[in-house]
């Protein structure tokens, strides 16, 4: 970048900044309000400069913001705007904006066909809606996520690009994940005693659930880049120290199907090449059991039978959802509609989202929608698989195989949890396959040539 050049954004950086300060005192958003408000808008600015620096600022920006899910930001004209759907909006805007300069490359885009299917058929079920409102908010909130994955597809073009994009996933969860452990030695925690666990952290997510599954994503690339890094480096050692912190902050959150989801991907790829790694996961694995009972107590749950546990109360949700699902079978009860249905139908019984991702799809755009989304995992569970068998170089094939591990673990967990409505996993995980999925079609494209 010449000279001139970062003046010229220097000063635009300036006037923007005084710009937005300016705003923000007319809106008269409060102190704290007015601090995230300028961060938000400054990575945002940026974003329109430098593209790729940009979707690394807000991938780590987003989960950083879980707690404010629920908080008005600032009111205009009567519309409430809060944290998240605010930074939702504007990486919209910075995606289209990419997207439109590289329309001609977004037309190579694996899985495209069936990402429009599945965003066409979540249209077709607004107008059915019981909650429209909810619906329209969804749409925005798919087209978020589906834009990131073509914006990866288009921003990551070489393997040094793609190796950037996986540290800034790692990092993104260091934030949340050293907040989760100052929670646990302060005492700030979400008391589940239905659960026998005195305790469990959510850092910066709004449940513990969120946090931990969001763990998983960049947990995992954590282990990818200690697996395939030279060992002789020093960095390693920091990956290694990372890898402990974000460990323990998903052991911290009790959440067994996180725990699950992460097992499934070190026993993926410990079976598909590393011995010691596998060995060294089960030790560690065996000494946080038996040093811990409320772990002890969270794993023994899965063998007793508690009326009032989490288990139990997923096993009555999803056989009342059958019933409901059974009203609308085709065609569902509305895209997002889950919540505000359970919640009408079962006004007192605990949480209102479906805790199973392939049931929500059948309540809310029936099995039209139900398929939808099942085309869609398996065409890039088969997408991946067909990247790992014509991959050659070691480190790719590495990488290929545990994001096929991982997507498979996801879609393992989601028959457990709300894994589809955790914005800020869905963001990295489907950045990083559009980001992976751009080296391997520049792959193809130059054997051709």
């Amino acid at each position: 970048m010449s000279m001139k050049n970062q003046k010229e954004i220097g000063l635009f950086l300036i006037i923007s900044t005084i710009i937005i300060l300016i705003g923000l005192i007319l809106l008269d958003a409060g102190p704290l309000n007015s601090i995230i408000l300028a961060m938000i808008f400054l990575v945002f600015v940026i974003s329109l400069i430098d593209n790729l620096l940009g979707l690394f600022l807000f991938i780590i920006l987003r989960p950083c913001l879980g707690l404010f899910i629920h908080d008005s930001l600032i009111e205009i004209g009567g519309l409430t705007i809060n944290t998240v759907s605010l930074v939702g909006g504007l990486t919209l805007i910075f995606s289209g904006f990419v997207i439109f300069k590289h329309f001609e490359r977004i037309k190579k885009l694996p899985l495209v066909f069936f990402w429009l299917l599945f965003i066409a058929i979540a249209l077709i079920g607004i107008p059915f809606s019981i909650d429209v409102s909810a619906s329209l908010k969804e749409i925005i909130r798919i087209l978020s996520i589906f834009s990131l994955f073509g914006v990866g597809f288009i921003l990551i073009k070489n393997n040094k690009n793609l190796s950037s994009l996986i540290k800034v996933v790692v990092f993104s969860g260091l934030i949340p994940a050293l907040v989760a452990i100052f929670q646990f030695f302060a005492g700030i925690n979400l008391p589940s005693p239905e659960e026998d666990v005195a305790n469990r952290v959510f850092g910066t997510f709004s449940h513990p659930n969120l946090l931990a599954f969001y763990l998983i994503v960049s947990l995992s690339m954590c282990c990818l880049i200690f697996l395939v890094s030279d060992r002789k480096k020093v960095s390693i050692t920091g990956f290694a120290i990372l890898s402990a912190i974000l460990a323990l902050a998903l052991g911290l959150t009790y959440t067994r199907g996180a725990w699950i989801g992460f097992l499934i991907v070190v026993l993926a790829l410990g079976l598909y090449k590393y011995r010691r790694f596998l060995i060294v996961a089960a030790l560690v694995l065996m000494v946080s059991f038996f040093s811990s009972g409320q772990i002890q107590s969270r794993i023994g749950s899965f063998t007793r039978i508690d009326p009032y546990g989490s288990i139990q109360f997923r096993l009555s949700l999803w056989k009342d959802s059958y019933t409901y699902f059974q009203e609308k079978p085709l065609l569902g009860h509305g895209t997002d509609s889950a919540p505000t249905l359970i919640k009408s139908k079962r006004p007192s019984a605990g949480s209102v989202h479906p805790h199973n991702d392939y049931i929500k799809f059948a309540l809310e755009n029936g099995l039209i929608g139900l398929a939808a989304y099942l085309l869609l995992a398996l065409a890039l569970l088969n997408q991946l698989v067909i990247f790992l068998r014509n991959e050659k170089r070691p480190r790719m094939r590495t990488t290929i195989f545990l994001v096929l591990a991982l997507s498979a673990s996801l879609y393992i967990v989601s028959l457990g949890d709300n894994m589809f409505k955790n914005t800020s996993l869905m963001w990295s995980f489907w950045t990083l396959l559009g980001g992976l999925m751009a080296m391997q079609v520049k792959k193809t494209k130059a054997k051709k040539v």
